[in-house]
């Protein structure tokens, strides 16, 4: 009998598939299923864990603004709710071909070790209120006995200054989890759509868990094909290992 091969996890950023004025990127996302059908043809797994972009963010603004919305815990529901329906539609664009029917979500993070895994492809959405897409992919690392996290962004990887701001500022090849939460500041809260290349609650939980974290810029099709290999990649790695 075959041995079903350790499913590889990636985070796709919402900031991905969610920017500008675009609900859903299509054009990412037919090039990001050309790769994993590639790579499923090789006998790899995968668990894409969806984040909520600019869609949740124009959610919890208008909630905000429009709806005069306060409480904290209601935006961070929001902002759950665009991960699942997010996951969603990445879901029903890959196919069931390749794709569970069902999208784990919500309390499915309690039981995910049980549930259905038969085709090459699971989608998650978000699980709790508070707790960002980077936490999500951090779980289903853990409920499947694995310590690597693929983290698709919009940026090249980690840097020491904000690059958009600072010209010189210097991008990470590997730093440690201590390093990372130093460089953004030592939160201890998750934000509502907060936007961070992994959020505080994850960064703290990864390293207490020896997880490490691939962070790569989304469009970086041969740096991604590189990680899923376990070759060297531009981007930045996270770890304690």
């Amino acid at each position: 009998m075959d041995i079903p091969s350790k499913p590889i996890i990636i985070k796709l950023g919402g900031a991905v598939i969610s920017h500008s004025n675009k609900l859903i990127d299509y054009n990412y996302l037919r090039e990001f299923r050309d790769l994993l059908r590639e790579n499923i043809a090789l006998g790899k797994r995968f668990v894409i864990a969806v984040g909520g972009g600019q869609t949740m963010r124009n959610y919890i603004e208008h909630a905000i603004q429009q709806g005069n919305v306060t409480s904290e815990s209601d935006l961070h529901w929001i902002g759950t709710a665009v991960n699942t329906l997010h996951a969603y539609m990445v879901k029903a664009f890959l196919g069931s071909e390749i794709c569970e029917e069902n999208v784990w979500k919500f309390t499915d993070r309690l039981i995910m070790a049980d549930l259905p895994f038969n085709k090459p492809v699971q989608v998650v959405g978000g699980f709790e209120a508070g707790r960002s897409g980077d936490w999500v992919a951090l779980e289903v690392a853990k409920a499947l006995n694995t310590k690597t996290i693929i983290d698709l962004k919009n940026v090249d990887g980690v840097f020491d200054s904000d690059p958009k701001v600072n010209q010189k500022a210097k991008m990470f090849n590997k730093l440690t989890w201590e390093k990372y939460l130093t460089i953004i500041g030592n939160p201890t809260e998750h934000k509502p759509g907060g936007n961070m290349p992994v959020d505080p609650i994850a960064a703290r939980e990864a390293k207490e868990y020896g997880a490490t974290y691939y962070i790569i810029k989304a469009t970086d099709f041969d740096s991604l094909e590189r990680a899923i290999n376990n070759q060297e990649f531009k981007g930045s790695i996270i770890t304690d290992n």
